[in-house]
C-alpha cells in the first residue's frame, strides 16, 4: 500500500521539472496553455478509467499509474496556473491579492 501512496504521489515533488520543461519547450508557441489543455486532458481521462475499472488487489499497479497520471496531471495545471496569476501580479502589482482571491 505504501508503495503504491508513494508512486501516485511523486508529481508532487516533481514540480520544479514540469515547470522547467514547460518554460523551456514551448508547444506550438505558447508556454502554458497547451500544457494546461493535455494536463486537464490526462486528468479526466485517468480519472475515468478508475472511476469505471473494478478495483481487485490484482488491478492495483495500473490503478497506482493511473493514480499517478491523474496527480501529475494536477501538477501541471496548479503550477501553471501559479505561475500565470505571478506574471500578472508582476504585471499589475497594485492588484495585490485582489487578483487571486474571488
Amino acid at each position: 500500500y505504501q508503495t503504491f501512496r508513494t508512486v501516485a504521489l511523486s508529481p508532487w515533488s516533481m514540480k520544479a521539472f514540469f515547470g522547467v520543461v514547460s518554460d523551456t519547450v514551448p508547444i506550438f508557441g505558447y508556454y502554458k496553455k497547451y500544457y494546461i489543455f493535455i494536463g486537464s486532458s490526462l486528468a479526466v481521462g485517468a480519472f475515468a478509467i478508475l472511476a469505471t475499472m473494478p478495483l481487485t488487489a490484482s488491478a492495483a499497479d495500473f490503478a497506482a499509474m493511473l493514480f499517478f497520471l491523474g496527480n501529475m496531471a494536477v501538477v501541471i495545471v496548479d503550477l501553471l496556473c501559479e505561475g500565470r496569476y505571478a506574471e500578472l501580479l508582476v504585471e499589475k502589482p497594485y492588484t495585490g491579492s485582489d487578483l487571486v482571491s474571488y
